[in-house]
């Protein structure tokens, strides 16, 4: 139902990576996507672009960072990992969505 999916929205996502408490409800959005699309291993390569350590975790200084970046710039570092993955068969549908993100 749609009520159990905002559910896992919020407990499995946004709350679980802390991005309830981002100042920036669109870069929340797209790093949520972002998770939901491709599961926690993505977090190294977005702290790598947001110039954190790399630890693996979300935790303050990436959340800052996440609240300071530039939504494209989330976009665009999105699309360079799924380009990293060039022979997935569902790369058109992923690309697809960013553009409907706003890339």
């Amino acid at each position: 139902t749609k009520a159990d999916a905002v559910a896992i929205y919020l407990n499995d996502y946004l709350r679980r990576y802390q991005l309830h408490k981002l100042q920036s409800p669109r870069n929340a959005e797209i790093v949520c996507d972002w998770l939901v699309n491709s599961g926690p291993l993505i977090i190294k390569p977005l702290q790598r672009t947001l110039r954190v350590e790399p630890d693996g975790v979300i935790g303050p200084q990436t959340l800052t960072a996440i609240d300071g970046a530039d939504a494209r710039d989330l976009l665009r570092a999105r699309l360079d990992y799924y380009l990293s993955i060039v022979s997935h068969p569902f790369l058109k549908g992923w690309v697809h969505r960013l553009y409907q993100l706003g890339l």
